[in-house]
C-alpha cells in the first residue's frame, strides 16, 4: 500500500477518500479530494505549513508500524 509505504519512510501523506485509504491511513494522511487541483492544493499547504508537515510525519510514522511485517506476522501467529 503506498501511503503506508511513503509514512514509513517519514513521509507525510495526502491521499483521497477512495476506497479502504482512509481506512488504512486513519488520521495519518491530509485528505483531498479526488481531483487533480485539489490533491495540488493540498501538497501546496503541507509543504508550506512545516507544523503540519512534522505532525503527519510523526503520525504517519506510528500508523505504518501497524502494518510492519513484524507486526502482522505476530498477528496472524495469534491467529493461527
Amino acid at each position: 500500500l503506498t501511503p503506508i509505504e511513503a509514512m514509513s519512510c517519514g513521509l507525510p501523506v495526502v491521499a483521497t477518500q477512495e476506497s479502504a485509504v482512509p481506512e488504512i491511513c486513519g488520521e495519518a494522511a491530509s485528505y483531498a479530494d479526488s481531483t487533480g487541483a485539489a490533491i495540488a492544493e493540498a501538497v501546496d499547504r503541507l509543504l508550506l505549513d512545516s507544523a503540519q508537515w512534522a505532525a503527519l510525519q510523526g503520525l504517519g510514522l506510528a500508523r505504518s508500524r501497524v502494518y510492519a511485517w513484524p507486526t502482522v506476522a505476530e498477528k496472524y501467529a495469534q491467529i493461527i
